[in-house]
């Protein structure tokens, strides 16, 4: 049943329920005009609308109302309360956490699928840019090992824009168990490695294929890399160390995308 009642008191039960589901990990807490607009676009339910007064008569939140399971309204002083930003907007939503099966994704992927497997990724930024990446560059699913960020991180969700949520993924599972599921669905694996991978440029890789790339800080354990069936790496031609490992990802991707046209039907 559509809720439409107005909070004015921090102290209402329905504020702490809306912060035990903003905690508890299964479902996505999205806050924003514009974020939760791209976000019905792609005919997504949200749980729960929570807006202010003032927000009441935006299109936008018109909209999210309209295909909410349940909406509320509440004073600013208590959607503060909820919120995880300085000067909120008046507008968020909860959707639901989406569950996907590794081994029924890669059945479905066909012949042209990429996928990224991230290995303990810690940082919401460089995760939400890969998202968003990934949802352009047509990318089958994104993998996350266990210690990596959570995909219902909020600073994962903003910098995604909410391509978090349009993207199939895999979290909290273990990198061996990751390769062994696409190894049995006859996925390549392809590990990025600046010591001893081949010049991305000049190597040639099949699909479907899997990239796999490591942490920020420590890379990929060696066990991971001896695994792989290509070892690659971006070519740097001035002095830094590395690139940040969201641009890594972009360039893999789009390496792809340019050689086997995934973006034509």
């Amino acid at each position: 049943m559509k809720d439409s009642q107005i909070i004015t008191s921090r102290t209402n039960p329905k504020v702490k329920a809306l912060i035990d589901l903003k905690d508890s990990k299964e479902h996505f807490f999205v806050e924003g005009y514009r974020i939760i607009e791209e976000i019905l676009r792609a005919n997504l339910m949200p749980v729960e609308v929570i807006y202010t007064s003032e927000s009441g008569l935006n299109p936008i939140t018109i909209k999210a109302k309209s295909m909410a399971l349940s909406f509320t309204s509440m004073s600013g002083h208590v959607f503060e309360k909820i919120s995880d930003t300085k000067e909120p907007q008046g507008l968020a939503a909860f959707f639901k956490k989406p569950i996907y099966k590794l081994d029924d994704i890669i059945n479905k992927s066909g012949e042209k699928a990429v996928f990224l497997l991230l290995h303990e990724i810690q940082d919401p930024g460089n995760l939400g840019t890969i998202f968003r990446t990934a949802r352009a560059a047509g990318v089958a699913a994104i993998i996350l090992t266990k210690k990596s960020v959570t995909v219902t991180n909020t600073k994962v969700i903003r910098s995604s824009m909410g391509t978090v949520l349009s993207v199939p993924f895999i979290d909290d599972i273990r990198i061996n168990d990751a390769i062994s599921y696409l190894r049995n669905g006859r996925v390549f694996i392809a590990v990025t490695d600046l010591k001893s991978g081949e010049n991305i440029y000049e190597t040639e890789y099949k699909l479907p294929v899997c990239f796999v790339l490591g942490n920020e800080a420590h890379g990929l354990p060696e066990e991971i890399l001896s695994k792989a069936d290509f070892s690659l790496k971006i070519p740097i031609i001035n002095d830094i160390e590395s690139l940040n490992l969201s641009v890594s990802a972009s360039v893999l991707m789009y390496d792809a995308v340019k050689r086997f046209l995934l973006f034509k039907k």
